[in-house]
């Protein structure tokens, strides 16, 4: 007997969101739609999902952009790697030049350091004081000798006269470089006061360097 509603062998599916959106699915008998719905069977809900044209479909294009992903990763790791090797050898290569000049100029600070420490420690200013203190005295005895022998005052002590005069009548002033008036080395200049000044000045900084020579000794002066 024929079919009085006039359709095929399978009965057309309801019209619900399972039918419309996964109608091979929405075909399945309903126990076994009811094992795909608990996940009985893991595997088989996994081969019939993927099985599935519009997960395939999505499966497929996941896969493509992932080789894609790859391919560019691969590419942006064969382009980029020399350049990018060679910024770090040259970052490396300027490390180590900057380290070996960090220790080049340390050393050199360092040495200027111990040479200043060398040079204003307290033994090396005493011994400064005493050089200077001989130096002074040995310079009015000499122009005491060429007054004495006739000689012509040398100019040479008479500028160092000049010079210590300028620094007590100036201390610590600009003035001091040409202070010192009154001794004179012209050859019309006459001898006597011109040493008398001078001889002055150069014994009276040296009895201030004697004293002060003296009072360190006797640790009344104590640079620390």
């Amino acid at each position: 007997m024929n079919d009085p509603s006039g359709a095929g062998g399978s009965a057309a599916l309801p019209d619900t969101p399972l039918a419309r959106d996964f109608p091979h699915i929405a075909a399945l008998p309903r126990p076994t739609l009811e094992s795909l719905a608990a996940n009985a069977d893991p595997q088989y809900y996994s081969a019939l999902i993927h099985t599935e044209p519009q997960i395939a479909a999505l499966l497929q294009q996941r896969s493509e952009l992932l080789q894609r992903v790859r391919q560019l990763a691969r590419r942006n790791e064969d382009e980029l790697r020399p350049p990018l090797e060679q910024v770090r050898q040259e970052t490396q290569r300027y490390f180590v030049q900057a380290r070996e000049a960090e220790d080049v100029q340390w050393k050199e600070e360092e040495r200027r350091l111990l040479e200043a420490h060398r040079r204003f420690a307290p033994p090396a200013l005493l011994a400064q004081l005493q050089q200077s203190t001989a130096r002074i005295y040995e310079q009015s005895e000499d122009l005491a000798n060429a007054l004495v022998e006739g000689r012509p005052l040398p100019p040479h002590l008479l500028g160092a006269a000049r010079e210590l005069l300028a620094q007590q009548q100036h201390p610590g002033s600009s003035l001091a470089a040409g202070g010192g008036a009154g001794i004179e080395d012209t050859p019309s200049a006459d001898p006597v006061p011109t040493f008398t000044k001078a001889f002055l000045a150069l014994r009276t900084a040296y009895h201030r360097r004697a004293m002060i020579e003296e009072r360190w000794r006797r640790d009344m002066i104590r640079i620390d």
